[in-house]
């Protein structure tokens, strides 16, 4: 699938998108448009100053999140996971954000064990794992 010119015209999100829709990770990557109406809607509700805050539940290698953060690079990201090689392979994704003085954190945790105080994330995200998931751990998730 060739990009259409256009896009170096569109806002970086579209940007970001057009460059997912040519990646065979495409699927994930729709994900994108609905964060963008999420982060608007968050970003009208922090103080001045204040960062996004995003938790990317069972991130995996950060590939979805490395997207969002190319889009969104003022927000102050969290990569949740089991695996600890996975979170390193989430950093080394996510290296040109945190290179250009972007915030990521690394949690390994369980998603029914998160170690966060209720309502401390503005966004949550989830491409993989959520419908997997029993209805008691999604309860945390949305705590």
């Amino acid at each position: 699938m060739q990009c259409d010119a256009r896009c170096g015209l569109a806002s970086t999100p579209t940007q970001v998108l057009c460059k997912c829709l040519m990646d065979p990770w495409a699927i994930a990557m729709q994900g994108l448009v609905p964060f963008q109406v999420a982060y608007q809607k968050a970003k009208q509700d922090t103080s001045d100053g204040e960062s996004v805050k995003v938790l990317d539940v069972a991130s995996g290698t950060g590939r979805f999140l490395s997207f969002l953060l190319q889009a969104y690079p003022d927000a102050d990201a969290t990569a949740l996971d089991l695996s600890k090689y996975y979170l390193e392979k989430a950093k080394e994704q996510c290296e040109l954000h945190t290179a250009a003085g972007g915030k990521l954190t690394t949690v390994e945790a369980k998603a029914e064990e998160m170690p966060f105080e209720d309502e401390s994330f503005d966004i949550i995200t989830n491409v993989y794992l959520f419908h997997e998931l029993p209805l008691e751990v999604r309860k945390e998730v949305a705590r």
